[in-house]
């Protein structure tokens, strides 16, 4: 497989520059600044590390929002400073690899690579072949409410993703400070309305982020808050934004396991299940939309079977939709 990695500091480069000894790499080193203007043509068949050692805090985090917007993206971080504080978020957002200050200091192996190339051949083969394993096969039923709940247990949790849409437009025509308004005012709504319901918020980054509802095994509780947050959708953007801004969100819910850690705690927590929510929300999604895994549907109340309707499949997952009324 091709790599291509864009960096700016020739110690960084240096460290992947023997791997073109090896039989089967083949490696490319490009200036930063050329991330933009290759990146079309090398997405589709080369894995793609990004050094992020000379940019500032600003210009890093829209470096990772434009590699996460990537459909079919494969790339790796490169953080010699690391300036990256929850390296689990990275994987969550459709990262296949990170590379830190102490692996970098102690030099890439060719195994090491070999492996993470490795783990993106795998995900290829499995976007195509893989089949939904059912979650009813692993259930570990968290409860009804968080009483029993201890951190660094695994758990079967129904897993909310939920962000804003438009990401692009915002920061073209508002100013920072409003920005910061309106993503403050949306997480707080958020916050608010999944506590009544016994949801918790467990990572947020910007836009949105993950919600945890307790499952029980028997019912998902949780479609009820969704589904009554995309009734209310217009009466929210009336009420409770401090201005007149584009207002769309996107909502995927899944039922899966993971270990509970406390919030604040996740940042080494890499599971199965919170990865697919993250791609079906990231990369999924349409704006304006609330989604359901099948796995959800089979616990849905009956009543509200019939408001969604199949949306077809990725990465071996089958989605539906909320019918949304006009």
């Amino acid at each position: 497989m091709n790599i291509a990695v864009f960096s700016d500091s020739k110690q960084i480069a240096s460290s992947f520059t023997h791997l073109q000894e090896k039989k089967g790499f083949t490696l490319s080193v490009y200036p930063c600044d050329t991330l933009k203007s290759r990146i079309k043509e090398l997405e589709k068949s080369v894995f793609i590390y990004v050094d992020l050692s000379l940019y500032e805090e600003g210009e890093r985090v829209r470096t990772l929002r434009y590699l996460a917007g990537r459909k079919g993206l494969h790339y790796g971080i490169v953080d010699p400073k690391g300036a990256i504080k929850d390296v689990a978020l990275l994987f969550f957002s459709g990262a296949s690899d990170y590379i830190g200050k102490e692996l970098l200091r102690e030099g890439m192996s060719t195994a090491r690579m070999k492996k993470a190339l490795l783990t993106v051949q795998k995900q290829l083969v499995e976007t195509k072949d893989r089949a939904l394993t059912p979650v009813s096969s692993a259930l570990i039923p968290s409860g009804k409410s968080w009483k029993e709940i201890k951190s660094g247990k695994e758990y079967t949790f129904s897993l909310m993703f939920i962000e804003l849409d438009h990401h692009g437009e915002f920061r073209k025509n508002l100013g920072e400070d409003l920005i910061n308004a309106v993503t403050s005012s949306f997480k707080k709504l958020v916050e608010k309305r999944m506590v009544m319901d016994g949801g918790r918020i467990w990572i947020w980054n910007d836009f949105g982020g993950l919600i945890l509802f307790p499952f029980d095994g028997v019912e998902c509780a949780a479609v009820l808050s969704c589904f009554r947050l995309m009734l209310n959708r217009k009466l929210i953007h009336a009420e409770e934004l401090p201005c007149r801004v584009p207002f769309s969100f996107r909502i995927v819910l899944h039922i899966g396991n993971t270990v509970y850690r406390q919030k604040g705690k996740t940042g080494t927590l890499v599971s199965d299940s919170i990865n697919s929510i993250y791609h079906l929300g990231k990369k999924f999604a349409r704006p304006g939309n609330f989604y359901i895994t099948k796995e959800v549907f089979r616990y849905i109340p009956e009543k509200l079977k019939p408001y969604f309707l199949s949306a077809g499949e990725y990465e071996g997952f089958a989605v539906l939709r909320m019918k949304l009324p006009l």
